[in-house]
């Protein structure tokens, strides 16, 4: 379904006539709209004067979502009381598509190298010292992608998806074609190399930058596909933390008391790692994220023929 841009209900938009503006001012409370290529770059802004930021990066809308821009994690911020910068896909505007996982298009570029600007002006303007990119399935692989930007802040996944050339497979024509009218092999090779990092895995081999701490729900089928190979790869990382227990089988939300539970040990006040110790999480042992990612680097054009081809 082709989603209506409508902003009315965000409250009154303050609007942007580029980056550079954008940049220059002090962000507003409610949706803060960046032209960028033609196209709006959405952020939301919800200030409750607390030192913690949550960034969140929403999933694959659902068709009760009927209306762009979208933004999850309002819930989760105003119970722990933090502040919020939330952000919205642009790509999913431009037609029938329900997830771009914030690659960026045609339009905006590469959406990492523009949206992080912007997301870590609005952090600075609530005087944020801690932040915490958060989101679930495909938003969890955009939070961890964008975890690059953030050297020294929390990564939240919820049963992210971390490797989109391994299975299950998604299907990536929706992308190709409504974010680049691309249909043709050459085309997409070359939209692969501007845009997409498709395993996590082989983008933070020599090391994390920020702590990343995954839950996996064990009834998922993530859990044998995507954490299990992922952890493996990066296991020995000390800024790798893991909460895995069975919330019910197959890819579903995370129930709310337990992502209650893992945002308040996040938020709370004193050393990082007494937090991400308090929310749950440990540190797996054992391998080194370089072994994995030679292992990687070995397969890397077969991995590149596999995601154009689907």
């Amino acid at each position: 379904m082709r989603r209506v841009r409508d902003c009315e209900r965000w409250g009154p938009a303050k609007t942007y006539g580029s980056v550079a503006d954008f940049l220059a001012a002090r962000p507003a409370a409610g949706l803060n709209s960046v032209e960028v290529g033609g196209r709006y770059l959405d952020v939301l802004v919800e200030d409750r004067k607390s030192p913690v930021t949550i960034v969140a990066f929403h999933s694959a809308l659902t068709k009760s979502v009927k209306a762009m821009p979208a933004f999850s994690g309002r819930q989760v911020a105003a119970a722990a009381g933090v502040n919020l910068v939330a952000v919205s896909d642009p790509t999913i505007e431009m037609g029938d598509i329900d997830l771009a996982w914030f690659f960026g298009n045609r339009d905006t570029g590469p959406l990492v190298e523009v949206f992080a600007p912007l997301i870590k002006h609005a952090a600075r303007s609530l005087r944020s010292r801690r932040i915490i990119l958060f989101g679930s399935s495909g938003g969890g692989y955009a939070a961890i992608n964008f975890g690059s930007q953030f050297p020294g802040a929390i990564v939240l996944a919820l049963n992210p998806r971390l490797d989109l050339a391994g299975p299950p497979l998604p299907n990536f024509d929706p992308y190709f074609e409504i974010g680049h009218g691309s249909l043709d092999d050459s085309s997409r090779h070359v939209i692969f190399d501007k845009f997409i990092s498709p395993s996590m895995r082989q983008k933070y081999a020599s090391g994390l930058p920020f702590h990343l701490c995954i839950f996996q729900n064990t009834g998922d089928h993530y859990f044998k596909k995507q954490f299990e190979p992922f952890v493996e790869g990066l296991a020995g990382d000390d800024w790798l933390h893991v909460r895995t227990e069975y919330t019910g089988k197959g890819h579903g939300a995370v129930p709310k008391q337990v992502l209650s539970e893992m945002i308040s040990g996040l938020t709370r006040p004193g050393a990082v790692r007494d937090s991400i110790r308090a929310a749950g999480f440990v540190t797996p042992e054992g391998g080194h994220a370089v072994s994995a990612g030679s292992r990687i680097q070995r397969f890397g054009h077969s991995l590149k023929r596999l995601f154009i081809s689907y």
